[in-house]
């Protein structure tokens, strides 16, 4: 009777606390407001600041602002037009376009500033203010010109139509590229003094320029293969070897192309000399090709020069593909500073969206299993990234985009973590079953002298009782 008691009072509460599951309160309601207000809704203006107006134009920018938004209706970008030097309280000069339209006496022109300083100068012809179609030419332009790829991508990713990028590296803050000299040993760069120095420099000025997007280190290395992969799809012509189909170039196995264990996603850029056969791949002026979420390839035969020009020529084919891999757009007519500017935009977008699909997921996977633990810790950062989210909303709202990035990726970040917590994923893969199989062996023989405990105790009481 004694161990009946034990066990009842002692043993079966020890055994529920010491293997029950800890399941802290989600905000269910907070994740679930936010998930009806911004999920695949997100919406933002990109300011544009009107500059030196002439006299004769200076009436038409309501009439501009009504158009656009006409035109945006089922958009979630919009274009907001500002007037002069007025941007009001909270929005960050740095972030603004300028547009300075001008008058001409020759056909309609845009151009769009190379530069940081995100000058757009329209050139207007008298034939357009004549027939009061300045509204309807500024509108377009900024429509169906200097933000069409923005617009189409946001309403794609709006309309769950989006296209997924199979080249784009998954987002990362930052990115670690790899940059490796291929050679037999029969063929090596050979380089003057200071050459590879001063073309490196101009590239990572290259990548400085992305600094509001992403980080990257650089590393180089030299490495020897002693065979390449011949694919059946190689033919011969005019001593060349052409081939069709690059994807299987790269041998893998054999050189250590793939030994990094760098936590940050690694971009491979591949200088490949060829010792004894000249390659060209089909298809291509450059004699280069992309491997998706993996690098690039560049090849340069034995009969070209490797001079400063060449190596240059090398590190602008590598600069292309680093755009191609982290999402930026490549268009060659559109100014690199606004279409790093585009793809904050939609990054950030594409964030907040990530982050609260994370949520949705997390709160379906505990309604299906009951077991399965919610650690404090997940609750604390699901808390967290739902105030980033908050912050990175209003400041989009405010036009501040780099401020609303910076906090989309913290949100990201924080949901990740808070989704793929160890005790969670853990308990995901550890059914009912296992259990049973572990508490079998324990309780057979416990239950055994509980019952036989149980059944001495009643006789005990049976015979006090006679």
């Amino acid at each position: 009777m004694i161990l009946l008691l034990t066990t009842l009072i002692i043993g079966v509460p020890l055994w529920y606390f010491t293997t029950s599951v800890e399941r802290a309160t989600l905000p269910i309601d907070a994740i679930t407001a936010l998930n009806e207000q911004y999920l695949n809704n997100i919406k933002y203006e990109i300011p544009v600041r009107l500059v030196e107006i002439p006299d004769p134009l200076s009436g038409f920018i309501d009439e501009t602002q009504d158009l656009l938004n006409e035109k945006l209706t089922n958009s979630n970008v919009r274009v907001k037009l500002f007037k002069n030097d007025y941007l009001g309280p909270d929005v960050d000069e740095k972030q603004v376009y300028d547009l300075k339209m001008i008058m001409s006496e020759n056909e309609d022109k845009l151009l769009v500033s190379p530069y940081s300083d995100r000058l757009i100068k329209l050139f207007v012809s008298p034939d357009v203010i004549k027939h009061g179609l300045v509204s309807d030419l500024l509108s377009r332009i900024l429509i169906e010109n200097v933000f069409k790829s923005e617009i189409n991508e946001n309403n794609s990713s709006g309309t769950g139509s989006k296209t997924k990028n199979l080249i784009k590296f998954p987002f990362s803050t930052s990115y670690k590229v790899s940059i490796n000299f291929l050679h037999s040993d029969n063929k090596m760069l050979s380089l003057p003094d200071g050459v590879l120095e001063k073309a490196v420099s101009n590239f990572k000025s290259f990548m400085n320029s992305l600094d509001s997007l992403t980080k990257f280190t650089v590393e180089f290395q030299e490495l020897w293969y002693e065979n390449r992969l011949i694919t059946k799809d190689e033919y011969e012509k005019d001593g060349f070897t052409y081939i069709k189909d690059p994807s299987m170039f790269i041998d893998y196995s054999d050189w250590g192309l793939d030994q990094d264990v760098e936590l940050d996603p690694v971009i491979n850029l591949n200088l490949y000399l060829p010792d004894s056969e000249k390659l060209l791949i089909e298809n291509t002026q450059r004699n280069s090709f992309i491997i998706p979420q993996w690098g690039g390839v560049v090849i340069v035969n034995d009969d070209e020069t490797v001079d400063y020009n060449r190596l240059n020529e090398v590190f602008d084919i590598f600069a292309f593909q680093i755009l191609k891999l982290i999402g930026v757009d490549t268009d060659p007519d559109r100014s690199i500073y606004y279409r790093i500017d585009e793809l904050i935009r939609i990054q950030t977008v594409e964030n907040l969206n990530n982050s609260l699909n994370n949520f949705k997921s997390l709160i379906k996977l505990i309604n299906q299993l009951e077991t399965i633990p919610i650690p404090l810790q997940s609750v604390d950062e699901i808390n967290e990234s739902i105030r980033y989210i908050q912050t990175s909303a209003a400041e989009l709202a405010h036009l501040n985009w780099l401020a609303a990035y910076k906090h989309s990726t913290l949100a990201l970040k924080l949901s990740n973590n808070a989704f793929f917590h160890e005790d969670m994923v853990q308990q995901a893969y550890f059914p009912e079953e296992h259990k049973m199989a572990v508490y079998s062996p324990l309780l057979g023989p416990f239950v055994t002298i509980v019952v036989m405990a149980l059944v001495r105790g009643l006789k005990e009481v049976k015979s006090v009782c006679k």
